[in-house]
């Protein structure tokens, strides 16, 4: 571990102040047991970055997470790299009674109460493909897996006031249209939840 003059010790060598910049060589391990039934926000871990200015460039990140894979690297069958990784485990049984809370292995949270929105792609999460190599058919830029135990309620789940369901834009290519005469809707069917009623959409298997 390497500190500038920024940074110290305090409280015998438990507590580092960092007013620089800390590099760490290695892992970082840290455990937070709570015993209260009411912790209030209790975080093993916070970062925060903080601005008060006119931002017209640059990046500004409260935590980043990433994995390099080197010039010449295989990446193999049953490996799994994780840029940042949430998880919520079970050490026995349990009972999961959230109500209105969530139970979830990442979370984005958007507050933007005061803010006056102009422009930009604003969103809670945001996915973003830099780019895909040689086959981009085996990229998705959305991907969920449940495979395993008893079925789960829903691929997708949504609560909210929107406008749209899907706002979706092509790219200038072939996932979608506004012209063109679907075939007989009798290929198939999506099965939706709307409003709590079971609801079907019929597929096509061609389109002109």
């Amino acid at each position: 571990m390497s500190a500038n003059t920024k940074n110290y010790q305090k409280q015998g060598g438990r507590e580092w102040v960092v007013g620089g910049l800390l590099t760490v060589t290695g892992t970082i391990a840290q455990t937070l047991t709570n015993a209260s039934a009411t912790p209030g926000t209790v975080r093993a871990a916070y970062n925060k970055a903080v601005t008060g200015v006119a931002l017209t460039s640059g990046n500004l990140v409260g935590q980043r997470g990433e994995v390099q894979i080197s010039t010449g690297a295989t990446v193999g069958n049953g490996v799994f790299l994780y840029g940042n990784q949430g998880k919520i485990t079970l050490a026995g049984a349990a009972t999961i009674n959230s109500g209105s809370g969530h139970v979830c292995g990442v979370l984005g949270s958007l507050d933007l109460t005061n803010s006056t929105n102009t422009s930009g792609h604003i969103a809670g999460v945001i996915s973003t493909i830099q780019g895909v190599g040689s086959d981009g058919t085996l990229v998705d830029l959305f991907y969920g897996e449940s495979a395993t135990g008893t079925p789960v309620n829903s691929m997708f789940k949504a609560f909210g006031k929107a406008t749209y369901v899907m706002d979706i834009a092509t790219n200038t290519h072939t996932q979608a249209a506004v012209a063109g005469t679907a075939g007989a809707l009798t290929s198939g069917w999506l099965k939706v939840l709307v409003e709590g009623v079971v609801r079907y959409i019929p597929l096509a298997a061609s389109v002109s």
